[in-house]
């Protein structure tokens, strides 16, 4: 665009457009601005061109060649930008990442992709854990009017919700787990209440036996439940 604008206002442009004989020296002028506007490495490519229509003809069939480079890799992001799915271990700023570089690199080739579009994508392809709040801004907010930025940042912050409740349960188990080692046989409320309390022997033989293999979060709540009960 910049040569041919150039080409026009130095009036060579038609010894490239016209097909008949030109006078040498337009041509040569002609031949001279095109040059001036290339790179080394492709005036190495076009070193055997002898008229400024020939350079000319040879970078209109290059361009042609790289657009149709940049059609066929616009499609392929464009798959990968419909492909992208949060995985389980990914951040919000992990999955939003991926997605901001295939828009970017779809915006340099020339491709348009709306903020809307974004929205949608990041709306509907988290994990289930974020499935209630997608839900909710879905039907309760109007899509259109929200930005790309807002969308992160109320994913962000139920993402940190998220780990502050798995940080509660774990200090739950950790102290579940310390309280039922210090009721051991012979020790403390588990012994002394007999069968009133988890039925005796037969409940310090249990709590004995499972206190050394390896516990889940359920046989945790049912102990407690069990001891909240007898006290």
């Amino acid at each position: 665009m910049k040569m041919r604008i150039n080409m026009k206002a130095q009036g060579v442009w038609e010894a490239v457009e016209s097909q008949g004989p030109i006078d040498p020296r337009l041509d040569m002028l002609a031949l001279t601005v095109i040059c001036q506007g290339l790179d080394e490495e492709t005036l190495q490519q076009l070193e055997e061109k002898t008229s400024a229509k020939e350079v000319w003809d040879a970078l209109r069939t290059m361009h042609l060649g790289d657009a149709q480079v940049k059609k066929v890799r616009a499609q392929s992001l464009r798959r990968e930008f419909e492909g992208i799915r949060m995985k389980e271990s990914e951040s919000v700023d992990e999955f939003t990442g991926r997605i901001s570089t295939v828009v970017s690199q779809l915006t340099a080739l020339g491709e348009t992709v709306g903020e809307i579009q974004v929205v949608e994508k990041m709306l509907r392809s988290v994990t289930g854990k974020y499935l209630q709040l997608t839900s909710m801004m879905e039907q309760f907010r109007d899509l259109t009017k929200m930005t790309i930025e807002e969308v992160k940042g109320a994913l962000k912050a139920h993402e940190e919700r998220l780990k502050d409740l798995d940080s509660r349960d774990d200090k739950h188990v950790l102290l579940a787990r310390g309280e039922w080692k210090g009721h051991g046989p012979g020790r403390g409320k588990w012994h002394d209440r007999g069968r009133g309390h988890l039925g005796g022997d037969r409940g310090n033989q249990s709590l004995n036996k499972s206190s050394k293999t390896k516990m889940t979060i359920e046989e945790v709540k049912g102990a407690l439940k069990a001891h909240e009960e007898c006290l």
